[in-house]
């Protein structure tokens, strides 16, 4: 959960909460942010939709014809990469192989009891297919270590995280 990699005891857990019911395999961390993290479990939902109540303020009928400030995202040195260089890496990098391997037997690896991940090479980039039954696939780019601090660097650092909290 903080990017950091490890060793973890497993514990197989009753859970009952408004987003999932039923048992999982979970990871028991030493020092948990939360009591609880659940995410990539078919069938968990991000819980109840909300109610949603429609007013309209007065500033926001006075502004409505305004010009909206567009968002301001931070351009990344380190991930403005040539398509060929990207193409490159995944070649080069060793970690790799065997998702390149799988790649071109078109096997499907089973995830957990439900999604299946299926790897693929698009116009010479690897890519991870995430599935499960009834929802949209999700596709990933596979990072090769040369990408992989700047990618996290993105995702944790960046206004894009969403996250204004301390580090």
């Amino acid at each position: 959960m903080d990017g950091s990699i490890g060793r973890a005891k497993v514990a197989i857990v009753d859970v009952e909460f408004p987003v999932f019911t039923g048992i999982v395999e979970c990871l028991c961390l030493e020092s948990p942010t939360c009591d609880l993290v659940i995410g990539n479990i078919p069938g968990a939902s991000s819980g109840p939709a909300p109610e949603t109540v429609a007013v309209t303020t007065k500033t926001q009928t006075k502004n409505k014809d305004k010009m909206k400030n567009s968002l301001t995202v931070p351009v990344l040195k380190d991930l403005q990469v040539p398509v060929a260089d990207l193409q490159r890496f995944q070649h080069e990098n060793v970690d790799l192989q065997k998702y390149f391997e799988l790649a071109n037997t078109q096997e499907s690896v089973k995830y957990d009891k439900m999604a299946t991940v299926l790897y693929q090479v698009n116009k010479g980039v690897l890519y991870r297919m995430f599935q499960v039954p009834s929802e949209p696939e999700v596709k990933q780019v596979m990072v090769s270590k040369e990408l992989r601090q700047a990618v996290l660097g993105l995702a944790h650092d960046s206004i894009m995280s969403g996250y204004e909290g301390e580090h």
